[in-house]
Parts: structure tokens; sequence; C-alpha cells
């Protein structure tokens, strides 16, 4: 249980469930690790259910409940992510001294007051969020390390955050105040246009293959102006940080994990590769999908169409295609050659016309839910592709489930996840027909061939990736996505990859 004489780890996570689950689970892996160390997360309250419920998959694992602490220092109901930060960041400080005194600390949300621990050996936090990183050092100085939680692509970090002579953007945050000093615009502004500027440059990251600079921009959608604080934030800790957490596994992203603790060794920062960070249980038997429809469809499938018959499509929770057609053909495609799928819609920018719906509902072989259980989903017999934006999460458990992958790029790191899947690792098919705006100029690795543009062409390229996926490409393609299921898998047992980096993270800083 947690006393005074615990080993505390203070971990912070901002108001998105892609940054927060990998956080709940590295605090769990802590626990893992030392029997003697409580770990303290602490969430936005839209984040407190579900970084509860995350919490509870500790079972099976050593990992006690009194030891780990989710707690959250406001009351906010509202939906809004983004409304949290702000009262986010004000409150951390009063949460981090009461931590730092070792006192009694309540949850604002729940009203739980948790028994004193020593103070914070380190702090973690997300790269997101640097007002916290500066909030701390104001209290503790250098004498309690701030360790820069990294989640996602660990390319997509070397890409943006490296110098230009490693393909990256070089000083981001420089760059910005200059050019809107120039432009009389504000930093957002400046550095939405700075971020995708392009110039048709070649540009070279290791563990990528050659790309000219547009090809970052598949669609002509765009968070530019959104990206540029979240951009000089993870700078900021890439710069003042102690050490580096990455969420990435060595198992993905092992060159690129090399290369970054190379390039963060000139400024003596240490760097560990701790993923996968799913839960410890993910790789047993799961049988209850909850009795949803979709569970009822899956099983319905599996006996009519057989062993991985049903393409999942999911473009996660806030994305989604910028050419609506696209979607469409897509969905006729899957009908007109009989393959069963499951499209779960979350995004509020989805769209799913009423025509679109009837012809799903009227085959028979699909359907459209704003919400599945996407670990059950994957590891269901039934369940043979998952057709993804390449979100860094959503390629992971589809991987360790041993789910192949058809890669259809919208934005940020999904552009070199997909990359990295289809070229490197031979774990799926990359659309290159799906693509707009930026995305229709030329693309290197193809020998300069450029998408078409039309809907013609992306309902050719579908039908062939689909037919490809039936076939010897794509028996090839499953083969290798359950090998690195078991690799994944692998990485935590006992002298396992992500295992042996946490412990000798542990060892540097309790």
């Amino acid at each position: 249980m947690a006393t005074a004489d615990s080993t505390h780890f203070l971990l912070v996570a901002p108001p998105s469930w892609g940054h927060v689950r990998p956080t709940c689970q590295l605090a769990l892996r802590l626990l893992d690790c030392d029997a003697n160390i409580v770990a303290t997360v602490l969430v936005p309250p839209i984040m407190m259910a579900k970084s509860q419920a995350e919490v509870a998959t500790h079972v099976g694992s050593t990992a006690p409940s009194s030891r780990i602490r989710v707690l959250t220092m406001f009351e906010l109901d509202d939906p809004n992510p983004f409304k949290h930060m702000q009262p986010f960041v004000e409150t951390f400080s009063a949460a981090y001294k009461t931590l730092r005194d070792g006192k009694v600390i309540t949850c604002a949300a729940t009203k739980i007051a948790y028994d004193p621990v020593s103070a914070p050996v380190a702090v973690v936090i997300d790269s997101f969020l640097a007002p916290v990183m500066f909030a701390t050092r104001a209290l503790t100085g250098s004498s309690v390390p701030i360790v820069c939680f990294a989640t996602g692509s660990v390319l997509s970090i070397m890409r943006i955050h490296t110098p230009e002579t490693l393909g990256g953007l070089g000083d981001f945050t420089a760059r910005v105040a200059a050019e809107a000093e120039r432009s009389g615009e504000t930093q957002d502004v400046a550095g939405g246009k700075l971020y995708r500027r392009t110039t048709g440059a070649i540009v070279q990251v290791p563990g990528l293959p050659s790309m000219y600079d547009h090809e970052f921009f598949p669609q002509d959608t765009s968070v530019a102006n959104v990206v540029t604080g979240l951009l000089k934030s993870a700078q900021a800790f890439f710069e003042q940080g102690d050490a580096v957490l990455l969420s990435s596994s060595y198992v993905l992203e092992r060159e690129a994990i090399d290369a970054m603790k190379v390039w963060l060794s000139e400024t003596k920062k240490d760097v560990y590769g701790v993923g996968p960070l799913l839960p410890a249980n993910y790789w047993g038997v799961h049988t209850d999908g909850g009795a949803t429809a979709v569970q009822v469809f899956l099983d319905a499938m599996l006996e009519t169409h057989g062993r991985k018959s049903v393409v999942l499509i999911s473009f996660g929770s806030f994305f989604w295609p910028a050419v609506q057609d696209y979607v469409d053909e897509t969905i006729l495609a899957l009908i007109e050659k009989g393959i069963p799928f499951i499209l779960c819609h979350p995004s509020s920018r989805a769209v799913i016309s009423s025509e679109l719906a009837e012809k799903i509902t009227s085959s028979g072989l699909g359907v459209l839910s704003s919400w599945i259980p996407q670990h059950y989903v994957l590891t269901h017999p039934a369940t043979g592709w998952f057709l993804t934006h390449g979100g860094q999460g959503g390629v992971t458990e589809a991987l360790a489930s041993g789910i192949p992958l058809i890669c259809w790029p919208i934005e940020g790191d999904q552009v070199v996840t997909s990359v990295h899947a289809s070229v490197n690792l031979g774990v799926g098919f990359e659309l290159i027909e799906v693509r707009s705006g930026d995305g229709l100029k030329p693309i290197h690795r193809l020998g300069g061939r450029a998408p078409k543009g039309t809907r013609a062409a992306m309902a050719a390229e579908i039908r062939e990736v689909l037919d490809s996926a039936r076939g010897e490409a794509g028996a090839q393609m499953r083969t290798r996505a359950e090998e690195m299921r078991n690799e994944l898998k692998n990485s935590w047992v006992e002298g396992g990859i992500a295992r042996t980096e946490l412990q000798a993270f542990v060892a540097k800083f309790k």
C-alpha cells in the first residue's frame, strides 16, 4: 500500500484520450516495476471517468489500486476538451504544492481524500503541457526532475522537432516569432502557415524513405493554427526537460528511437522507449462485447463469411476524410465485393447521409456505430482488416491484435505512420488516390507519380486494394502483423525491451 516512504511519481495528462490512456498505462507499468512505487495521475475532469475505467485494467497485474490515485483539481461539466485546458493549468500549481509538501490531496470530482505520501521523485508531464512544466520548475526548480512524456509516433517527432539536418523543422518557435513579426499576424496564424509551407524539397527523416515536404500534408483539411501552440510546447520540453519517455515501441520504430537517443544525447537527455502502453491483459482471451449490435454482427459474419472476413473502418474520434465521395465509394466497393464491414464514426466531422446509411443497412453487410469496443472488435475472430487514418494509438492496437492495415492518412503523425507501416513494416496498404489539396502533388517514393484526384481513380484503387488484401499480398501482411503481435506482447515479459527500458528509468529516478 502507499506509505510516506513510497517512491512517488506524478504523471500529468491533457484533455485528450489519446494522451490520457497511455499515461494511465504508464502509471500501471511503473507500479508493476517496483512494489514500493505509488503513482498520482492528474487529469482534467472530462477524462476522469475514462481514466478510472482504464486503471481498472490492472486486474491480473501486481499493482494494487491503493497505489494509484487518479484525480482532478476542479469541476467542469463541459464536453469541449479545449475548455478544460486553462483551468487545468491554473489549478496545477496548488495540486503540485500539496503533493510536494506531503499533504492530503482531495479529488474535486470524486471527493476522495488521498492519504499523504512522500513528495514526487519525478514529474512526468505530457509534451503538450509546457505551462505545467514551467509551473513545476517555479516550485521545485531543478531539484525534482521533469520528464517529457511524448505520445504518438517517434518518426513524427523527428520530422517536426529535430534539426533540419535530420529532416526536422529546426527551431520552430524562433521561426514562428520571426514570421509573426514580419507578417504582423498572431503567432498562431503565422505558425499555422509556416507549419504547412512547402517548397517541394526532399526530406530525409531517419527511418523513413525520402519524401517531398508536401507529402506530409495529404489532405486539404488542417488544424494548423491549433498545432502551433502544441508544437511550441513540445519543443520547450525537448529543450528544457530532464529526460524523455516515449509511448512508442522498439518493435514499431527502432531506427527512429535510436536516432532520437543520439540526437538528445547531445544535451545529456536520456530517452526511454516504453511502448506498447496497452493493458497488461490486452493479449488475453476476450469473449464479451457487451451484447451490442456490433457483437451480434461480428458473430453473424463469422458464421456466414468466416474468419478474418470483416473490415473495421475508423478515422478516430476527431478526423474525417476531406472528400466525402471517397468514403461513399469505399462503402460501395465493400458491398459490391460482398465484404462485411463496421463503419465507426465518432467524430463530429463525420458525414453519413441518409442514403449511405440506407445502403449500409439494406446490404446486410455493414454496421454503423458512433462507438465500438475497439479492443473487442480487433480481437474478434471475424475481424480481418483495419481501414484506419493511421493514428499511432489505433495502429498499435491493431498490430498488437495481429490485424493488418489499410491506411488513409489525413493529418499529423498519421502520414509517417502510414508510410512506415506500408513501406518499412510490410503490414498494410497505403491508399494514394484518397488525397486532396497538397496531397495531389508528386510522391517521391512512387517515382514522382501524382494522384489523379478523381473519384474514378479512387474507386479503382480501393477495389484493387480489397482484392489484394484477400490475395497473396494480404496473406503476407497478415503473417507479418501476427509476428508483430507476438513481438509487442513479448516487449513486456521479463527481459523484454519495454520492460527493460522502464526498469532503467525507474532505477535512475526513484
